[in-house]
Parts: structure tokens; C-alpha cells; sequence
């Protein structure tokens, strides 16, 4: 079982931009609101080092380019880049907004101490049944494990 949900794991990690999979490892026993997790986690992961800054710039005009137009213009070289960076994180964890959802509920199934009571098709019925528009981590958690008491209840009723 647990290679299963190491598959799906790894499965939806395969389709996520790095940084939103850094954010769920981060966030996703928080219980904060997903999209304030998402923020923050953009402006973490903005480079601290000029040359960094500088390196990332030059093969994403595009997104400075187009923060600038979304936030206004600092005043600063640097704080433009930065701009540019967070708001190049943040549009890449929105793309991922569902995929974030699936993989901090497949990360909660894991860290949950009945999940080796669940079979294939149990772990499949959560995520399947999952509300992808979900707001907080913690509406997260007590849906993961709500199903998961429910599933094992019920099989030990049986």
C-alpha cells in the first residue's frame, strides 16, 4: 500500500513546478489558508544573492515584464527582479493550485497513523471525492481524516 501512495506522490510531483512543491512540503501541516501559504512561500523563495537575481532575470524578462504591468514598477533594479521573481512564483502555484490540494491531501493520507489500513481503492475514494476549491490546510486535514475514520470504521464494523 504504502508503494501506491508513494506513486501517486510521485505521479503529481511529476507535474508540479518546483515551487509549489516546495510550498506543500513546507505549508501543508499549517493549517493556514493555502493561498496565504502560496504567498508566502513566493516571497520565500525569491533569491537573497544579486548574481542569483541577476542569473534568473535573464531568462525571465518576460515575467518582470509582465509583474510590472500586473504591480507597478519599484524603484529599485533589484526590487523589479524581485517583483518579477515572486510574481513568477506566485503564477506557477496558481497553474498548480489543484495539483497543491492533491498532494498535501496524498502528503496528510501518508503522515496519518491508520493509512496502513487503507487499500488502493480506499486512497483513490479520498482523492477522488477531495474539493480541489478547498480553502485552509485545516479543512484539508479534517477531510483527510474524517474519510480515513470513516474508511477504517468501517471496515472494522464488517
Amino acid at each position: 500500500m504504502n508503494n501506491y501512495l508513494n506513486l501517486l506522490i510521485d505521479d503529481t510531483k511529476n507535474i508540479m513546478n518546483s515551487v509549489s512543491i516546495i510550498m506543500v512540503e513546507d505549508y501543508y501541516k499549517t493549517g493556514h489558508y493555502i493561498t496565504d501559504c502560496m504567498s508566502w512561500a513566493s516571497d520565500d523563495l525569491v533569491d537573497i544573492y544579486t548574481k542569483d537575481l541577476l542569473d534568473w532575470a535573464c531568462d525571465n524578462y518576460d515575467m518582470i515584464d509582465e509583474s510590472i504591468n500586473e504591480l507597478g514598477q519599484p524603484d529599485n533594479f533589484l526590487d523589479i527582479i524581485r517583483q518579477g521573481q515572486y510574481y513568477s512564483n506566485d503564477k506557477q502555484m496558481y497553474e498548480d493550485l489543484n495539483e497543491i490540494v492533491k498532494l498535501s491531501a496524498l502528503y496528510m493520507i501518508d503522515d496519518n497513523e491508520q493509512k496502513d489500513n487503507l487499500n488502493e481503492v480506499d486512497i483513490d475514494k479520498i482523492i477522488d471525492e477531495l474539493d480541489l476549491e478547498t480553502e485552509t490546510f485545516e479543512e484539508l486535514s479534517d477531510y483527510i481524516t474524517d474519510s480515513i475514520n470513516e474508511l477504517v470504521g468501517g471496515l472494522e464494523d464488517e
